[in-house]
């Protein structure tokens, strides 16, 4: 009777527990999905609100004008911008809502944009394709009013077609500090206490060695040198010694000859190539801050004169990530491959300076809802490095290549330490 009992029931107990073990679907690439993420960049008198979807999220909200092989054409930019805005900041029901403190929370559409996905980025989204791998970006402006200690961001809609949004991922940062976290339908809400000093850490740079003047000291010597040839020679003369006179005269031309080409610098090779790791190091952590400000301040420790800018333009371009448009990249790591002090001296102005021959390699990363894309460069180039009243300053730089490497795979990025939010 039992064994009636197992060979007839128990297949049709244990089927349902047998057909969940087996897959009903392709894989779904994390990505792949409804999916909306935010990021806020607060400065010193606003924030900017980026709120970027994914065509298959864009398409639950507002639905699509038509069906296209990138996803989501970069020409439905505005018109998808002018359906949603309504809905996202309707006045009794709004899905997204932001406000500092004291502030009336009065979000400003700035700019809308799409990145679409090309063919070979549709191949990691095995469900929705190209649909799920292109993008919908809305920047939005908030006022900020002075003295304001926090700022509130909600996201209040998480039902849309084919299915709900599980949970919402935002970063918010202030100058170089930064906190990511998920907004849920059960937390929707993230107050963050915007930090104090938001400014990028920079390291201390050894102060250059004072050098007396170039012609104040060729002038010092030649006078001196002058002083005991003249006294010499003299005696010489007095003593009637016609023959070592004239070879003191000699001797007395090589020295000051010699003094005439003017003082050795103060640096050691090793010292120079110290000097200049600590200021590339520096001017790389300078572009951890989202405030242009402060990514001039700190680029103004380490680079002089009109290459400040051609610095900040290069390194701001480096940083773009291709695949996610204005997102901007995150370096990560930063590798001083090899570097050599070829020459060293000393200015007409007296000032020490020095030249490298450098090769390094960044690496640098950018999240989207938990998908790391990564880049590593190899450049190579030199640089000339001067004293400066308050300080060495990077003056010149010449760039003699740069090369796209593969990122190791057994290589990961770790996560930086976060900044706690406050919900």
């Amino acid at each position: 009777m039992r064994y009636r009992f197992a060979r007839i029931w128990l297949p049709w107990i244990l089927l349902p527990a047998l057909l969940g073990l087996v897959p009903s679907a392709p894989a779904v690439h994390p990505l792949d999905g409804p999916d909306v993420e935010l990021a806020l960049r607060v400065g010193a008198r606003e924030g900017r609100l980026l709120l970027r979807a994914n065509g298959v999220a864009v398409e639950g909200l507002v639905g699509l004008p038509a069906n296209s092989p990138q996803g989501l054409d970069p020409a439905w930019a505005d018109g998808l911008a002018s359906r949603l805005v309504p809905l996202l900041l309707e006045t009794d029901a709004p899905w997204l809502r932001a406000h500092f403190e004291g502030g009336n929370g009065s979000l400003q559409l700035e700019r809308a944009r799409i990145e679409a996905c090309g063919p070979d980025q549709a191949a990691l989204f095995p469900l929705f394709g190209a649909k799920a791998g292109s993008v919908l970006e809305l920047e939005f402006s908030l006022s900020r009013p002075s003295q304001s200690a926090w700022v509130e961001v909600e996201w209040l809609r998480y039902s849309m077609a084919p299915g709900p949004l599980n949970s919402v991922p935002l970063v918010a940062q202030a100058g170089a500090k930064r906190t990511r976290t998920e907004l849920e339908p059960q937390a929707p809400t993230l107050r963050w206490v915007v930090p104090m000093d938001t400014a990028p850490i920079l390291e201390s740079v050894a102060p250059p060695t004072p050098v007396l003047s170039t012609s104040r000291a060729r002038s010092l010597r030649l006078a001196g040198l002058g002083a005991v040839a003249a006294i010499y020679l003299a005696w010489l003369t007095l003593h009637g010694r016609r023959g070592a006179a004239l070879l003191a005269a000699a001797a007395t031309l090589a020295l000051g000859a010699a003094a005439a080409r003017g003082p050795r610098s103060p640096l050691e090779a090793d010292q120079a190539c110290s000097i200049f790791a600590a200021l590339q190091r520096n001017l790389y952590a300078s572009f951890a801050s989202v405030d242009r400000d402060q990514v001039y301040d700190g680029l103004a420790q380490c680079v002089d004169g009109a290459l400040l800018e051609d610095i900040f333009t290069q390194v701001q371009r480096s940083l773009e990530i291709t695949d996610h448009g204005s997102a901007r990249g995150r370096i990560e790591d930063l590798t001083l491959v090899d570097a050599s002090c070829i020459e060293r001296g000393i200015t007409g102005a007296g000032r020490a300076w020095f030249r490298i021959q450098a090769t390094w390699r960044v690496r640098a990363m950018v999240q989207h809802s938990g998908h790391s894309h990564e880049r590593l460069e190899e450049y190579a180039g030199r640089f000339d490095v001067q004293s400066r009243t308050d300080g060495w300053r990077i003056t010149s730089q010449e760039l003699e290549r740069q090369e796209r490497l593969e990122v190791p795979k057994e290589r990961g990025i770790p996560e930086r330490p976060e900044e706690p939010g406050l919900r």
